[in-house]
């Protein structure tokens, strides 16, 4: 460090090895230190000093003191102590640096003088405490804020010491009690509570003095000073120290009395409302029950979810002790149970010929007069009703109820009697509805698999091809997986066509897109990009594997032989190109481009083979 010689001023390092060691000592302070003269010349500085005020050393020696100062009456108000005392202990004022930041610093100086008494020069410690000021201001805006909230809360608030005593209350408290702020210092908790509430709360409150528990709720009463009795909401909770003891308890107190009275008024409205309308309820919560399973079906996606629906929301709707909604099949030779309560497993499935209902095409209800239906005969019911469910010109299945009580049975089957009773109208009614959702989620299934799957192979169209990669791309992306996509096509499949006819060709892709459904795993997508072209998307499947996949099918496609108008047509080739994500692209774009490529490569290198894209 470069420092400017003085008359009354030498350096550390010229008095020696000791000096030097004083010096070297300096030197590695964290803080500030600093000579200057009493016109304010810097002398000499430590590297802290430096870095402090953002000034090289040298620099520093060409500066008078009181150019650092933010404010000059700080100086002033330095020098004036200084003179008066000799010294300046923890004087706190702000500097600016030489980047134009100001920043707080504390001084602790004092006056070396010679042997007449007169100052040869001032020498001094300087620290940086802008965080610790900003600390301090925060912390005392914190107090302010915490103390005005206390005060003008609008419920009472109260700390209590661990004897019970009122430490402090605001305004609220003393006005909810009628006391003044004076007077419930004076008393304790245990004073205010009511008796009875008193010897309830005592274990509680002792766990939380204690510090058992760190937060305390309860209903209270307390007794206002005119003697009259209010409810109150009580929450306290236990403020620890340092070592986690307690120290007191922090209370918030809000009057409930109003609320209280309007709550067990309430309650007593709402007994009396409730019994006067238990009928009316009763009517129409299935009503309520209905339609809510109705939106739910209309809103379903899938016929399983829809299912799922019905045996969640059928039991609640009917009184019977068993039922359930069979579908029937494709094939229509059986019917199948798709939610049911009750039954037993050899119930889930029966004939069609199995229940009168489905024979005769509309409900039958069998009571020990008309026949019962074979598929119920297990459960022996005393009362069973079967309704067709009916929708859009065609029978979907059957909804069957089951009473096994004999005198629920009595009741409900001749409440059934009559067409007009209610509650063969209620379950048509639900008859209808549960056909009609089914129905109309079976036509948007079947437009749905229309506009994805190609007609012919059954496999994913080239549309739902391009909008399914693009979804796996940016799964990929998340997840850092790989994506493999794998290209393929009949060799010399016009040569098929032409040799065994469009038909036949027609065969073979037919056959092909059930091989491919039947050899894939269920997250893997087959899709028919055109003609005898197809694309496999293979999710989480780096190049490697998808190039294995793609030779596995290529080798068990050889044996695939179709039967066609009493020929074993077959021994069909495939030659695949092989990309993935990320080494080809992440667009769907550059993938399809680079397994297109390389299924060029494959079929100019002479076919039967999986070439990956470089």
């Amino acid at each position: 460090m470069t420092t400017t010689a003085h008359p009354s001023y030498e350096p550390l390092s010229s008095v020696g090895e000791e000096g030097y060691r004083l010096q070297r000592l300096v030197d590695g302070l964290p803080v500030g230190v600093y000579r200057s003269t009493p016109s304010g010349q810097i002398l000499t500085v430590n590297p802290a000093m430096s870095s402090l005020l953002g000034i090289p050393a040298a620099d520093l020696l060409r500066l008078n003191a009181a150019d650092f100062y933010a404010d000059p009456a700080d100086r002033d108000r330095w020098q004036t102590q200084m003179d008066r005392d000799g010294l300046v202990r923890a004087f706190d004022f702000r500097v600016r640096r030489a980047d134009g930041q100001v920043i707080w610093v504390r001084d602790t100086a004092h006056a070396v003088r010679d042997d007449d008494g007169r100052v040869l020069y001032y020498e001094g410690v300087l620290e940086d405490i802008t965080e610790r000021k900003r600390v301090r201001e925060a912390l005392r805006e914190s107090e302010t804020r915490s103390e005005s909230i206390f005060e003008n809360a609008p419920i009472g608030m109260a700390i209590v010491a661990l004897d019970g005593r009122f430490m402090k209350v605001n305004p609220a408290f003393c006005e909810m009690l009628g006391y003044t702020a004076e007077e419930m210092t004076a008393i304790t908790i245990f004073d205010i509570t009511h008796p009875e509430d008193n010897a309830r709360a005592q274990p509680e409150r002792e766990q939380l003095f204690r510090g058992l528990r760190s937060i305390y709720k309860a209903e209270r009463r307390y007794v206002k000073k005119s003697g009259q009795v209010v409810w109150t909401r009580l929450t306290a909770r236990v403020v620890l120290d340092a070592e986690q003891k307690p120290l007191y308890a922090l209370g918030m107190i809000e009057d409930i009395d109003e609320q209280r009275r309007a709550r067990i008024a309430l309650e007593e409205a709402h007994g009396r409302l409730t019994r006067s309308m238990d009928e009316l309820t009763q009517r129409s919560r299935r009503i309520t029950l209905l339609t809510e399973m109705t939106d739910l079906l209309q809103s379903s996606r899938t016929t399983d979810e829809a299912y799922e629906i019905l045996q969640a929301c059928l039991p609640d709707l009917f009184s019977a002790d068993a039922g359930a909604v069979y579908i029937q099949s494709a094939s229509r030779k059986s019917l199948e149970a798709v939610a049911a309560w009750g039954t037993h497993e050899a119930d889930r499935v029966f004939a069609p010929d199995d229940c009168w209902a489905v024979r005769r095409g509309r409900s039958h209800l069998a009571s020990g007069k008309g026949p019962m239906c074979p598929h119920v005969q297990f459960l022996a019911p005393a009362c069973s009703l079967c309704i067709p469910m009916s929708a859009q010109g065609e029978t979907l299945g059957v909804l069957t109820l089951a009473h096994s009580s004999a005198d629920a049975a009595k009741e409900s089957c001749r409440q059934r009697a009559h067409d007009e009773d209610a509650e063969r109208l209620f379950a048509s009614t639900v008859a209808e509805h549960v056909a009609l959702a089914l129905a109309n989620l079976r036509l948007r299934e079947s437009l749905k698999s229309q506009s994805i799957r190609d007609p012919l192979t059954g496999l994913f169209n080239r549309r739902y091809m391009e909008e399914t990669l693009e979804r796996e791309l940016h799964r990929a992306v998340r997840r850092k997986a790989s994506v493999g996509v794998v290209m393929f096509d009949i060799d010399h499949f016009k040569q098929f066509n032409d040799t065994h006819g469009h038909l036949a060709g027609d065969a073979m892709l037919r056959a092909l897109g059930e091989f491919l459904q039947a050899n894939f795993r269920g997250e893997d997508i087959a899709c028919r990009y055109g003609g005898e072209e197809f694309v496999l998307i293979l999710p989480e499947a780096p190049l490697e594997a998808a190039a294995r996949r793609a030779d596995t099918l290529r080798e068990r496609a050889r044996v695939l032989h179709v039967p066609h108008l009493g020929m074993l047509l077959g021994g069909i080739t495939l030659s695949c190109g092989v990309s993935a994500y990320p080494q080809h692209g992440d667009t769907v774009e550059a993938l399809i481009r680079s397994a297109d490529s390389a299924l060029y490569l494959a079929k100019s290198g002479g076919r039967d083979r999986v070439v990956t894209q470089k």
